[in-house]
């Protein structure tokens, strides 16, 4: 209990950083499995097709490995950004969500 009162500033910091990115990330998870899931469900196989290797893709790895991919591996690549830690959270989370939620917009 001492170690919780005396880190109680820290902890209230991380608390609202978390609040902060779940905020940021649940508007655009939301638009994404719409649209993923719209996409999933569409006759064209120029659209579905695409949108089921994404969605494999990015279902198959856990969020974390994905978040080193991001983070790590992306930047080796030629002409490719280094996201900050905080960019790549979002993005990844986001998109981890997007792909998430269509399938449950395809399955309904």
């Amino acid at each position: 209990m001492e170690a919780i009162l005396e880190y109680r500033l820290v902890l209230a910091q991380g608390a609202w950083v978390t609040i902060w990115i779940s905020l940021s990330i649940i508007p655009g998870a939301a638009l994404g499995a719409v649209i993923f899931g719209a996409m999933r469900l569409s006759e064209a196989p120029a659209v579905r097709i695409p949108s089921i290797v994404l969605i494999e893709l990015i279902r198959g790895p856990s969020a974390l490995v994905l978040l080193f991919w991001v983070f790590y591996a992306l930047p080796l690549i030629p002409g490719m950004p280094r996201f900050s830690p905080v960019a790549a959270a979002i993005l990844v989370l986001t998109l981890d969500g997007a792909v998430y939620g269509a399938e449950i917009v395809r399955a309904g």
